[in-house]
């Protein structure tokens, strides 16, 4: 870390003859943290897929202690992004990161879920006109926004990422789009919301915010709108999604049908849960590792 940063400082003279020295430790990178800190400089550690490094031997209780003192103190400027397919407090639970045991190791998480409706259209537009040509881009940016863009996306940053790219692809090479190839790549991935990163209780909630029903302070609704699955005015996301969830129901069952059967409640509510769990194991499209069960011994049974 200490030399990525030094790489990426050179030639601005705001590392200083200081901060050539080797580092060979924590402390070593702490101090050398808290000098370019005092100079103005903030610094974002990006760790994806963070549950593919907790557990590992290199990364036990005192490399997460010492992640945890540079974000906790305000003189080092440092924070970080994490994305990760399990919650930190999962992680802590299984004994993934040993530092603390209420998974407050990066201090109190704020979640990236939907961008305010300026900061979507921005992502949209500014990347277009700083890297094609007039002649290149669409000439009106608003309609692509309103009308080609947010239906799909709504103002979710990584679907916006998706769709742009090859949309960009298109523009900057001077051929058509293939709308067909966007739609079922997003589809793809809107599936796999629905399939792998959610459980029954999520599903309930997210077909009855189709329905509009009015769940008040749902903890597993707020847990959504902080997950940017849900708006803060309870509508799903993306009107493409909202579409694509009465198509996973049980065949021959509509919406309001599946809204009765959670109201109910007990065995019914239950019944329909287990239906829509058993849908996605036959299609192959549930993830079952982090239960700890075998997917193809689920399967056999569900054919059975």
């Amino acid at each position: 870390m200490h030399r990525a940063i030094l790489q990426a400082l050179d030639g601005t003279g705001l590392s200083g003859k200081s901060g050539r020295g080797e580092v060979r430790d924590y402390s070593g990178l702490r101090d050398f943290i808290r000098r370019l800190a005092r100079k103005g400089l903030r610094f974002v550690l990006l760790l994806d897929e963070l549950e593919r490094i907790t557990g590992g031997k290199a990364f036990g209780a005192d490399f997460f202690g010492n992640l945890r003192a540079l974000g906790d103190r305000p003189e080092y400027h440092f924070g970080y992004l994490i994305a990760s397919r399990r919650p930190l407090k999962e992680l802590c639970r299984d004994h993934r990161i040993e530092e603390s045991s209420f998974w407050n190791i990066f201090g109190i998480p704020h979640y990236m879920g939907l961008l305010a409706e300026p900061a979507a259209y921005d992502l949209v537009t500014e990347p277009l006109r700083r890297s094609l040509t007039d002649t290149q881009r669409p000439a009106d940016l608003d309609r692509l926004w309103t009308r080609q863009i947010a239906p799909l996306t709504g103002r979710h940053p990584n679907l916006i990422q998706l769709v742009l790219a090859h949309r960009w692809n298109a523009w900057s090479g001077g051929f058509e789009h293939n709308q067909d190839r966007i739609e079922l790549g997003l589809r793809d991935y809107l599936e796999d919301l629905w399939f792998n990163r959610h459980g029954k209780e999520e599903w309930g909630v997210l077909i009855r915010v189709v329905e509009g029903e009015d769940l008040g302070s749902d903890p597993i609704l707020q847990d959504l709108r902080l997950r940017g699955l849900v708006t803060a005015d309870n509508q799903l996301f993306s009107p493409r999604f909202e579409q694509l969830i009465p198509e996973l129901l049980p065949k021959g069952m509509g919406i309001k049908e599946a809204v009765e059967q959670l109201r109910k409640g007990g065995d019914t509510a239950v019944g329909l849960l287990e239906r829509l769990e058993k849908i996605a194991g036959i299609s192959g499209r549930l993830v079952r590792s982090f239960q700890g069960k075998d997917p193809n011994t689920e399967l056999k049974e569900d054919n059975d």
